[in-house]
């Protein structure tokens, strides 16, 4: 008599096209995010510079590029928009806005196209 025993693991499989949720913290999403701080402090619209304060989600798309959508959280800084400063030296105010922001991602030239970006006022409850 002889037994067999089969055993298998299901593995996740992504569809080609479809929208996944990935890791906020990724060095792919936080790099993304920054492109889109990069592109918000280049725009005249804000006196002062603003900086990432957080990633809240993020989404991943893969076609013949690769697609971002990241929510996040940007602070406001004390320094102005006109020069060039290291955002790492930049005192935080209380603003803070939250963007939601659509990033692709070129693997033919590995570079980041900010496609949208839509930012609010974040409200503090006190």
């Amino acid at each position: 008599i002889s037994i067999s025993v089969c055993s298998f693991q299901a593995e996740k499989s992504y569809m080609l096209g479809g929208w996944f949720e990935i890791n906020p913290e990724s060095a792919e999403v936080q790099d993304a995010a920054q492109h889109v701080v990069k592109t918000i402090n280049s725009k005249a619209k804000y006196k002062k510079m603003f900086k990432l304060l957080s990633v809240s989600s993020a989404k991943r798309q893969i076609t013949n590029a690769i697609n971002f959508k990241v929510d996040m959280v940007l602070g406001r800084t004390k320094c102005l928009n006109s020069g060039n400063h290291d955002l790492n030296n930049c005192t935080l105010t209380k603003r803070q806005l939250q963007c939601n922001s659509d990033v692709l991602f070129n693997p033919s030239d590995s570079r980041h196209h900010v496609q949208n970006y839509k930012c609010k006022k974040l409200v503090t409850k006190v």
